[in-house]
Formats: structure tokens, C-alpha cells, sequence
């Protein structure tokens, strides 16, 4: 959601009710119209959206197979796991991630949801044999 002068700032989902602003005796906008204005740069809070979330971020799950099934192929043990990371995120936030920069001196400015790539979900099984 931006208003159009700078198109890779602030590049949100509008909300399903939201309307623009078609002109004068409007009275049911609750965005402006877009424009092409040096004023769209400006700091403003009219961009200011709720960036609040709940993430699940690793889950880790191991199970050693009984001794009686290691044994009958010759091996101490064999234990099976699987790991997930960034499982879920739980969020309100109408960006693509909630989880913009927050530091100074990171890439990009902090705060701003300018196209950051979400984190990668990843899945891994593995099987540990012992001999």
C-alpha cells in the first residue's frame, strides 16, 4: 500500500474494506488517492500498520528404534529424527513478512517493508545409524 510515487516502499496488501479517495465530497475513503508526490517519501505514520506476530520457528523431533530391531542387522542403534524450521507464522500484518528489519545498519531501512524476501521453511529427516 503506497501512494503510487515510490512504488517499491511500503508494498502491503490493501485491506478489503479500505476505499481511495475518488475526490471531493467523499466521505467514505480511508486511503488517499495515489499520487505522484515528492510529499509520498516523507516520514508519516499513514503507512503505520500493526507488525505484531506469533512464530513457530523449530520444531525438532527424535525417536531411538528399540535395541531388539539394531540388533538384528548388527548395530549398536539406529534413532530416526525430524526437524522443521520457520514452521508457521500467525500474523495480521498485510506485508509479505512480519519480520522486518528492526536494526540500523542492516540492509535496508529498519522497519520498512520493502520487498524482503520471507524466511525460508525448511524440512529435514534424518536417520542416525550407530555401529
Amino acid at each position: 500500500m503506497n501512494d503510487g510515487h515510490e512504488p517499491y516502499y511500503n508494498q502491503i496488501q490493501m485491506p478489503d474494506d479500505s476505499k481511495i479517495w475518488t475526490g471531493p465530497g467523499d466521505t467514505q475513503a480511508t486511503e488517499p488517492s495515489p499520487q505522484n508526490s515528492a510529499n509520498s517519501t516523507e516520514t508519516s505514520t499513514r503507512y503505520l500498520k500493526n507488525g505484531s506476530y506469533f512464530a513457530i520457528r523449530n520444531i525438532a523431533l527424535s525417536y531411538r528404534l528399540p535395541k531388539s530391531w539394531s540388533s538384528r542387522i548388527n548395530m549398536e542403534g539406529i534413532t530416526v529424527g525430524f526437524t522443521a524450521d520457520d514452521v508457521a507464522t500467525f500474523s495480521n500484518f498485510l506485508g509479505q513478512d512480519p519480520q522486518t528489519t528492526i536494526q540500523a545498519g542492516s540492509f535496508g531501512t529498519p522497519g520498512v517493508s520493502d520487498f524482503k524476501y520471507p524466511n525460508n521453511r525448511q524440512y529435514l529427516f534424518n536417520i542416525n545409524f550407530n555401529f
